[in-house]
């Protein structure tokens, strides 16, 4: 298994996140607002904008964190989880008027 996923391409990032691996986004801003769902979904420290000046250095920090503490890793990753499976639940519910 993966330890993690590191790139600009958020697809790659949502479905590892679906498999419990860790998902950094370095995020163009040109890409718009699909980077707020790391926010939503609780791992705002895995995005990272690439127009920060900074970008570069803080997107290896936060790889070696990931990478450092798999314990706080994974309970990232089950808050994370969590959240993404109850909203799934909801959608579910939504789009088939099921009370």
């Amino acid at each position: 298994q993966s330890r993690g996923v590191f790139g600009v391409e958020i697809h790659s990032q949502v479905m590892a996140i679906g498999k419990n691996v860790p998902g950094l986004l370095l995020y163009p801003p040109e890409f718009g607002s699909k980077g707020q769902m790391w926010k939503s979904i609780g791992v705002p420290e895995w995005l990272i904008y690439t127009d920060s000046p900074d970008y570069a250095s803080r997107a290896v920090a936060t790889a070696r964190e990931i990478l450092s503490d798999p314990e706080k890793t994974a309970e990232k990753l089950r808050r994370a989880r969590k959240i993404i499976d109850e909203a799934n639940k909801n959608a579910i519910k939504k789009s088939f008027f099921i009370e």
